[in-house]
């Protein structure tokens, strides 16, 4: 992005896809970017990820919102930071889950920040997401070898997979909830504070 500024490159090509590399693609709009959101989304339950003001106006609120932008933001540095080790150290994609499990360490390393209610939605945020991690993936070619890149077909219809893969997942989760008995108890972050054991 800068360096496409400040002299001649001739590949400016996002480092994940194919499309054309801006501040707002790598973060927002890129077929990665969006699945790596569509997790946190689900985690909290709140759209997040669509564009930048819609990340970005809770920041705000981080009081409230502190769990949440901690996320945010961290998932903002891992692509960030990943971007530019495949870019200038040459390091290969390898899948979702190499930036999932940075965004998990990442905010386990900051634990120490949070107290009270903030580090009991935090350790239930790293759960639900420590299961995605554990779940099949969702980009293809992420089950490839590091030596092997992404055609240029899959690239182009990234958002393509990664709406089927939404689809599929909805699916697996209606489905999944028609078995569940009347009496399971949601574990949502919108749950919380969780009630004593006693009363589950």
């Amino acid at each position: 992005m800068n360096l496409a500024k400040r002299k001649h490159i001739e590949d400016k090509t996002c480092m994940f896809c194919t499309e054309l590399e801006t501040v707002n693609h790598l973060f927002f709009y890129c077929c990665v970017a969006k699945v790596l959101w569509s997790y946190l989304s689900d985690t909290f339950l709140i759209s997040l990820g669509v564009y930048y003001e819609s990340t970005s106006r809770r920041w705000v609120c981080n009081k409230k919102y502190k769990v949440m932008n901690s996320f945010a933001g961290t998932l903002m540095w891992c692509l960030w930071k990943f971007r530019n080790e495949m870019c200038f150290e040459g390091k290969s994609w390898k899948g979702e889950k190499l930036l999932l499990r940075r965004l998990i360490n990442t905010m386990k390393n900051w634990q120490v920040l949070f107290v009270d209610g903030d580090l009991a939605t935090l350790d239930q945020a790293l759960s639900t997401l420590q299961i995605k991690l554990e779940a099949p993936l969702c980009l293809p070619g992420s089950h490839r070898n590091s030596t092997e890149n992404m055609s240029s077909l899959e690239a182009s219809h990234g958002e393509d997979f990664f709406v089927a893969a939404v689809r599929i997942e909805a699916a697996v989760r209606i489905e999944s909830e028609d078995r569940l008995p009347t009496t399971t108890t949601s574990t949502s972050l919108l749950d919380y504070p969780f009630p004593p054991v006693s009363k589950l």
